[in-house]
């Protein structure tokens, strides 16, 4: 039974192609096997002329009918591929030279030898050996054809055809070389597609993998856009110039976002996704193909722009760009949100621990200024009551801290009422005036914002007594449009020893708002001055 099973799936199964499309040597040997079994068929049924020179054609034939079967099963060693492939297409150039001599000349039906001659040099060696193969093949044309147009009747027509017919085979198999080697580079690109996982700026991580696109789809210019699903915000990502560049809040339809459906590609000829292309990357480019995608989270679009060749495979790249980016950006998302949970746990870890050491230790602190005051002088009790509501405002301040990390709350607040509670009584902690002017005064921000910006100008005031000796310090908040404006300024001496002072952690707490921080000197005085984006700084 085995047996027969083995003789069904060897003989009865449709034919198979996988070993010639493994190694295409198979297919040359096959093919010339063919070639040359069909062509002892063919004369034998209409025999060549001249018939004195038939039994030569005949013994040829049959020589390279069995020259073709033992090819079959020649395997050479691999250092020796490349000279061994040589000799054999110098043979087949040889075998055809001798059969059309021998045969008619230029009337000879052995000229279909060529087409297979120069397929198999364009499998082989592409290009180069395309063209060398040719060159053998027209002399050969030239060494029978000229003596055979000279000696009686001219056949000079048959020379030029059969010549134009080698040379249009050529660039025809020449295209399909060049083409096969793209191919495989465009693969070898996708294949060592870069898999970073580190956002920038809190942003997905595209700049790698737009670069990655643009060498595999020759194109110097690509538009990503995509939205969450649950979201109406539209972002873009624009890869011009070797660098990328984001675009947030875009007006666009979602039919427009995702015209031309997920996994599927169009070329862009008109409609508002072109007049939003148009508007994002100006007008200098000729034609745009857009691939859709989705995922469980977002759908979007890819957007080549002049890819170097627009033949199908651009369309079929697109897509497989397109599903590594959607991938990417679903990616990305986890990430932030896995990020995000192990952020909060680690703000619940460290507000438990806040609660039962620091915060403990502070109410024990309070309560025995509280004793305290009720048994000294008169004079000494006012500075133990300053000592108390400082420590009491570190406790309100701490609280409030626990609360925000247990809880993950990001509701509204009022600036002017946090900056009441935690800001104003720097005042009298460090002995200095403190100004703050907020416009609008009803001014809304996320818990996020209102806890870092006190805790920001709590270090910007201590900064400007203990190192600047300030007596006044005059903070101005304003909102313009998404940003946060705040200005800092006191009255120290901070910038006369050591030039302008900067404080490392103050800045670095701005940048993790996603804003940033300039000092300067303004009319003698200390001036700092942020900028906080409040969407990003409150997600």
């Amino acid at each position: 039974m085995s047996d027969l099973a083995t003789l069904r799936r060897r003989f009865g199964a449709p034919l198979s192609l996988q070993p010639y499309v493994t190694n295409p040597e198979h297919l040359i040997n096959g093919g010339r096997l063919i070639v040359s079994v069909f062509a002892v068929a063919a004369i034998y049924i209409d025999p060549t002329q001249p018939a004195n020179l038939l039994d030569e054609a005949y013994w040829i034939l049959g020589g390279y009918a069995f020259y073709a079967f033992v090819l079959l099963f020649v395997r050479p060693p691999a250092p020796l591929e490349d000279a061994f492939n040589v000799i054999t297409i110098m043979v087949d150039v040889l075998v055809v030279a001798v059969l059309i001599y021998i045969t008619g000349e230029l009337e000879s039906p052995f000229f279909v030898f060529y087409t297979f001659v120069l397929i198999a040099a364009a499998i082989r060696w592409e290009w180069t050996g395309t063209i060398a193969t040719a060159l053998a093949l027209q002399a050969i044309l030239i060494f029978v054809g000229v003596p055979d147009v000279e000696d009686g009747e001219s056949e000079l027509n048959f020379l030029i055809l059969r010549s134009v017919f080698c040379w249009v085979t050529v660039i025809m198999l020449g295209y399909f070389g060049s083409y096969r080697s793209r191919s495989n580079a465009r693969l070898r690109e996708l294949a060592s597609w870069p898999h970073d996982i580190v956002p920038e700026e809190d942003r997905p991580w595209l700049s790698s993998s737009l670069r990655h696109a643009s060498k595999v789809l020759g194109a110097d210019r690509i538009l990503v856009l995509w939205r969450d699903q649950d979201k109406a915000a539209v972002h873009a990502a624009i890869w011009s110039d070797e660098s990328v560049r984001f675009i947030d809040h875009i007006a666009l339809s979602d039919a427009a976002l995702i015209s031309p459906g997920p996994g599927s590609t169009v070329e862009l000829t008109g409609g508002e996704q072109r007049n939003m292309l148009q508007t994002l990357v100006g007008t200098d480019w000729h034609c745009a193909y857009a691939t859709g995608f989705g995922t469980i989270r977002y759908r979007g679009s890819v957007i080549v722009i002049d890819p170097a060749f627009r033949d199908r495979d651009v369309m079929l790249l697109g897509q497989i760009v397109a599903s590594r980016i959607a991938m990417e950006l679903e990616q990305f998302s986890l990430v932030r949100e896995y990020v995000s949970a192990a952020g909060l746990g680690e703000r619940v870890r460290l507000a438990r621990d806040l609660h039962d050491s620091v915060l403990q230790d502070l109410t024990a602190a309070v309560l025995q200024l509280n004793a305290a005051e009720r048994t000294v002088s008169q004079p000494t009790s006012g500075t133990l009551v300053q000592i108390r509501d400082t420590l009491q405002g570190h406790q309100a301040r701490i609280r409030h801290f626990i609360g925000e990390a247990r809880t993950g709350s990001n509701r509204k607040r009022c600036l002017a009422d946090q900056l009441q509670m935690f800001v104003e009584p720097l005042g009298s902690q460090w002995d200095c005036r403190v100004a703050i002017r907020i416009d609008p005064p009803g001014l809304e921000v996320s818990d996020r914002v209102a806890t870092e910006l006190c805790l920001a100008l709590s270090e910007a005031t201590a900064n400007a007594v203990r190192h600047g000796a300030a007596k006044e310090v005059t903070i101005a908040i304003q909102r313009r449009s998404k940003l946060l404006l705040v200005t800092i300024r006191d009255d120290g001496s901070g910038s006369n020893l050591h030039g302008i002072p900067r404080s490392t952690s103050l800045s670095d707490r701005i940048e993790n708002l996603g804003g940033n921080m300039a000092v300067s000197l303004e009319d003698l005085q200390l001036c700092v001055r942020m900028e906080i984006p409040l969407e990003r700084a409150a997600s």
